[in-house]
């Protein structure tokens, strides 16, 4: 086989395996809320929302490093990410159905028009949403 196909194998097994990964840490209840992860203060002036997405701690690990990468080269189009992607998991809350179905069984995936960022996540039976990974397509992080 050449290079690229092996390295297309590998680049599909890592993401497998971060959405295997967080999907684990849910199932477990090592999720952060995203109310915690996006605006921290809020959580002391407001009771918590039941219906709030959540990241698994894979998931919150992949947003904090890729936003880092991207801060690197650029710390506006970093917050923009950032805010864009906090902003996108407020609509989630009120439409979990928002992504379409995921490539991975049981997720559903949310791409963002001009963004390095997609969101796997899932939606319980509550209609309760948790982002298991988040993948990035520009930086190599994958």
């Amino acid at each position: 086989m050449s290079k690229a196909i092996h390295s297309n194998i590998g680049f599909e097994l890592a993401q497998i395996n971060r959405v295997a990964d967080g999907i684990d840490a849910s199932k477990a209840g090592y999720t952060v809320p995203v109310s915690e992860m996006f605006n921290p203060l809020k959580q002391a002036a407001l009771p918590a929302n039941p219906k709030s997405p959540a990241f698994a701690e894979p998931a919150a690990l992949d947003l904090a490093e890729i936003i880092g990468e991207i801060a690197l080269n650029s710390p506006l189009r970093a917050e923009q990410v950032f805010n864009i992607v906090g902003d996108m998991l407020q609509k989630l809350q009120d439409i979990p159905e928002l992504g379409g179905v995921g490539r991975y069984p049981n997720t559903r995936e949310l791409k963002f028009y001009n963004q390095p960022i997609t969101l796997v996540y899932t939606v319980d039976d509550n209609a309760a949403v948790t982002v298991v990974a988040v993948l990035c397509t520009e930086l190599g992080l994958d």
